[in-house]
């Protein structure tokens, strides 16, 4: 690893981050759909699940854009070498991104079959959601009865 970056652990932790800003933009994008059916619920729900998750990725969008422009300059990297024409945060970031694609595509092939066909687990019950739902306290309460 040295022969591609004198800092290859900056240059790596570098390229971090443009991972990190990808995965959090995509997951705010994940929740305002996942969840469009209940956004118009209730204002709360709208500003909860809705605005700030989309806001949140709408700023990691921007700045990851940001940060590839950036890194992109060689000479933005600590150890100001270029690996094909850009600095080598960006490049590493890159080629780990393909890589996880390679292998989600393979996964998806070659994989368990009914792990990517089931429908996913709901972590919230509208009950609660809705605020509707006994408080935790009575709930505990009820499953002590019913174990005596």
């Amino acid at each position: 690893m040295n022969s591609l970056s004198e800092n290859f652990l900056f240059d790596t932790l570098s390229a971090l981050s443009l991972l990190i800003a990808f995965y959090y933009s995509l997951s705010g994008i994940a929740c305002v759909v996942y969840h469009r059916h209940e956004l118009l619920r209730s204002v709360r729900n709208f500003v909860f699940i809705g605005v700030a998750p989309a806001l949140g990725a709408l700023i990691l969008a921007y700045l990851l854009v940001r940060s590839v422009s950036d890194l992109s300059d060689p000479d933005a990297s600590y150890s100001g070498s270029a690996i094909l024409g850009v600095g080598v945060p960006l490049f590493i970031g890159a080629a780990f991104l393909a890589l996880g694609a390679v292998l989600m595509v393979v996964w998806r092939l070659a994989g368990p079959s009914g792990y990517f066909d089931r429908r996913g687990f709901e972590a919230l019950p509208r009950e609660i959601a809705e605020g509707a739902a006994p408080p935790l306290e009575a709930l505990a309460g009820e499953q002590e009865k019913e174990r005596l």
